[in-house]
């Protein structure tokens, strides 16, 4: 016969609620036996000289869970879907989880834990989320960080991550830490590389291979005069292709240059090879 063992009301009910979830933690009930034997059931005595028999495990029963809503009024619902469990002892949770904001995702890390596991699960969820969905990804036994290239810069994250002694049906660990990360573009492009210059009458005409971050906003051209000048910026705002032609020059001069990108957030790269040219 079903039981009940818990009930959620008012602000409980409220801050377990996430969307059209309600997500709560019930304790597992102690592992459940068959149960003995009736006391007048004779037990076989064991054979003349044998050794006896060790005691045989006894199975773990399952416990079984439902849910039903009670109304205002005292009226109540179906139980929903019901779910077995079998209590089983789950693994250690990972400890000294990390998350490093990179320039190519969030780099998240954790301490293996000991004794044989089947994986890790690693969990994420905005800042303003009070609960974990499903886990973003699954690590192997033998791994020990995971690199989010899906993390979108201006987003806040808390990542979290689980261990595994069995994937199907999951045998999982608690969370023993979480780290928060407000994932802000702080990282430079690569720079622009192969920069040719190829002097002209009156000009020098610059062209160079790209960077190859998706976030480039532009190119900022820089130019020394000799080789004893110091570099100055040429363009006062970055150029979107990736070519130049620079008009301020004097025949019989030398000049060195080089390049750097700039992406969206305004962080510039270093510069790139340089190169010298002679106007005629």
């Amino acid at each position: 016969m079903a039981k009940p063992v818990q009930k959620i009301a008012g602000a409980d009910l409220t801050s377990a609620t996430s969307g059209s979830r309600i997500d709560i933690s019930l304790p597992l009930p102690p592992t459940m036996t068959t149960a003995p034997a009736p006391a007048n059931t004779p037990v076989p005595a064991p054979a003349p000289g044998a050794a006896p028999a060790a005691p045989a495990e006894p199975a773990p029963l399952a416990a079984y869970f439902a849910v039903r809503t009670f109304g205002k009024e005292g009226d109540r619902s179906d139980f929903s879907n019901i779910v077995s469990v079998v209590p089983k002892t789950p693994p250690a949770a990972p400890q000294q989880v990390t998350a490093t904001a990179r320039g190519d995702g969030i780099l998240v890390e954790w301490t293996p834990v000991a004794g044989t596991v089947a994986g890790y699960n690693i969990y994420r969820r905005g800042s303003t989320e009070r609960a974990n969905a499903k886990p973003v990804h699954t690590a192997g036994p033998t791994e020990k960080s995971w690199l989010d290239t899906t993390a979108r810069f201006g987003n806040g994250y808390i990542y979290s991550v689980t261990a595994l002694s069995q994937i199907q049906p999951a045998i999982e660990s608690s969370i023993a830490s979480e780290r928060e990360v407000r994932y802000v573009d702080r990282f430079p492009p690569p720079a622009p590389t192969e920069l040719v210059a190829l002097a002209e009458a009156g000009r020098v005409r610059l062209v160079w291979r790209p960077s190859e971050a998706e976030d480039v906003a532009g190119y900022i051209v820089y130019r020394r005069v000799d080789e004893t000048g110091r570099f100055e910026r040429v363009t006062p705002q970055p150029v979107v292709a990736a070519e130049y032609v620079d008009t301020a020059v004097a025949a019989g001069k030398t000049y060195v240059y080089r390049v750097t990108a700039v992406d969206q957030a305004g962080n510039e790269s270093g510069p790139g090879n340089e190169v010298r040219t002679e106007v005629p």
